[in-house]
């Protein structure tokens, strides 16, 4: 009875002793895949995470102001290059985050991606079809068309701010004499 319960117990110890022989095999292999899948989350998340800030939609307008001054028989021009800004009277900004899917090799992360959509109403946006007063009266001022302009500021340069080209859209409505303009990304 004692052999038998000794070659029972060396027999245990030796079956332990060779489990703990593979784990301890395939522990490396183990700990590289652990770091393999940090390493994709961390891929993930420098080239889509971080802070984002979206300056705008505002409507712009480059002008030029040509100053004509008579010096003796000569005529001088001076040149002075300005913009006109309007910012919009009403903002609705429409978002909602959506789960994706992202991999990275064998390894599947789950992120969330921003879908937004912004409208600007510019109630007074009839007053950029009529030229500035010129600052001098000899003075001729000349203005380029109007231009819609936005822009996003990212804390990582590398990152792609939009999957595909952002949609600008324009709808006009004349009332009396105003013109209300709706731009939506």
């Amino acid at each position: 009875m004692k052999n038998r319960l000794l070659f029972k117990t060396v027999s245990l110890l030796i079956v332990l002793a060779l489990l703990m022989a593979g784990l301890s095999m395939i522990q490396d292999v183990v700990k590289d895949r652990i770091r393999n899948r940090d390493y994709a989350v961390q891929s993930v998340v420098s080239s889509l995470a971080g802070t984002q800030t979206l300056i705008g939609p505002a409507l712009v307008q480059n002008c030029t102001e040509t100053t004509s001054t008579t010096n003796g028989k000569k005529i001088e021009y001076s040149t002075r290059e300005f913009q006109r800004m309007l910012l919009p009277d009403t903002l609705n900004h429409d978002a909602n985050a959506k789960m994706e899917e992202r991999s990275r090799g064998l390894h599947h992360i789950n992120t969330y991606v921003l879908h937004d959509q912004i409208s600007a109403g510019f109630a007074n946006a009839a007053q950029y079809a009529e030229l500035p007063k010129p600052s001098e009266p000899n003075a001729v001022v000349r203005c380029k068309k109007v231009f819609a302009a936005s822009a996003v500021r990212r804390c990582r340069p590398t990152a792609r701010i939009w999957r595909s080209s952002p949609a600008l859209r324009w709808s006009a409505t004349a009332r009396a004499s105003r013109r209300k303009l709706t731009p939506a990304c």
